[in-house]
């Protein structure tokens, strides 16, 4: 296969996963219980909402092997226009496989409670300290949403950077990933707190992230056309 075979390969591969990248994040779970929610009040919200947690753990599942595929063909686009350097190809890999990683956490931790129902989706055998530890584990899953900003907006700003050296994504969308990064670092000091800019920063990078996804997949789908290498 030919260099340009490869690019073509690759910025394909990376743009129909960005795009279930995205469509995988539009799915929001159900709305948390407040702090110190009883034992019942905790088996009455998993009983209610065991469908949409479900569905939840499968857009992970399909958000986590997305990522993987967005992050293959990136860094590959990458490579190409990074000789012979490898730094920022290899950061952007590093945080989209972290970043993929807390994805099947989450999922993980979202789980438990739907493999502890049972065939009539009931969790009445256990008893209050048992479901308290589920929204514990709720709660964790939370935790690894804010702490993955760190290598999400890693994963934006090297791909950010390289495309305003190389010229491999538009100029305008590399200054777009640079907000998003920023503003995905910048969040990560409220660690979901309300910290009022720093938490308001938090919500742009993880909505910003999103969208980045969806531009660089459409770019790399529609406008991508390196020849041989990058321009």
């Amino acid at each position: 296969m030919s260099t340009a075979d490869r690019l073509r390969s690759a910025s394909l591969l990376a743009g129909c996963s960005g795009v279930v990248v995205f469509l995988a994040l539009l799915v929001s779970g159900p709305q948390d219980l407040p702090e110190g929610a009883t034992g019942d009040e905790v088996r009455r919200y998993l009983e209610g909402n065991l469908n949409g947690i479900g569905w939840l753990v499968f857009a992970q599942a399909v958000a986590f092997g997305a990522l993987l595929l967005f992050v293959v063909g990136l860094r590959l686009l990458m490579r190409a226009g990074e000789e012979p350097g490898r730094l920022l190809s290899d950061l952007a890999a590093v945080g989209g496989l972290l970043t993929a990683a807390s994805f099947a956490l989450k999922a993980s931790l979202d789980m438990v409670p739907l493999v502890m129902a049972d065939d009539y989706g009931k969790l009445t055998p256990y008893d209050d300290r048992t479901l308290r530890a589920l929204d514990l584990l709720n709660r964790l899953g939370e935790t690894v949403g804010d702490v993955a900003t760190v290598p999400r907006g890693l994963l934006v700003l090297a791909v950010s950077l390289l495309a305003l050296r190389s010229r491999f994504l538009p100029t305008w969308l590399a200054y777009l990933g640079l907000v998003v990064a920023a503003a995905s670092l910048v969040g990560t000091v409220s660690l979901g707190w309300d910290l009022g800019f720093f938490s308001a920063a938090g919500l742009v990078g993880l909505f910003g992230f999103a969208g980045w996804v969806l531009a660089v997949s459409i770019v790399l789908l529609v406008w991508f056309r390196w020849p041989s290498g990058p321009r």
